[in-house]
């Protein structure tokens, strides 16, 4: 695929580090490859990945992008502390799904809309267990609940 003129780069979804690492290694010229799981975004921008690009970042975007400066400003300890939380986060939203990424991105003020059938909207319940979930990753991080 990398030799195709009309393909730039891949991402690689598959939460499998060793494939992402050995992808991102391969040093194709002109050929970025992006982490597609939320879990590898430090790991990823250590080895040398473009970037990522995860649903998560909808939603704790200033997360993400503090995981990559502190990368390339060589604080790895901050990366490594921003990558965890991201990992409980995860973890946190992982049964809500696209539904929660839409209730939270609403709570943020974006246009989260209403899930695609066959997927549905979160209950009440579940929306205030999503929107408690990003408020503690935020606060964690140490950013403001910004709208």
């Amino acid at each position: 695929m990398a030799e195709h003129p009309n393909i730039v780069g891949i991402k690689d979804s598959s939460s499998d580090f060793n494939r992402l690492a050995l992808q991102v290694r391969a040093h194709i010229p002109h050929f970025a490859v992006f982490a597609g799981s939320p879990t590898l975004i430090f790991p990823a921008l250590s080895l040398g990945a473009a970037g990522s690009i995860t649903a998560l970042a909808n939603i704790i975007p200033e997360i993400m992008v503090g995981i990559g400066r502190a990368v390339r400003a060589g604080d790895l300890n901050r990366a490594a502390e921003l990558q965890g939380l991201v990992i409980g986060f995860a973890h946190a939203m992982r049964s809500f799904g696209i539904p929660g990424i839409k209730a939270v991105a609403t709570h943020r003020g974006l246009h989260g809309g209403e899930p695609r059938l066959p997927l549905a909207p979160l209950s009440p319940a579940q929306t205030a267990t999503a929107i408690a979930a990003w408020e503690q990753v935020m606060a964690q991080a140490g950013l403001p609940l910004a709208f």
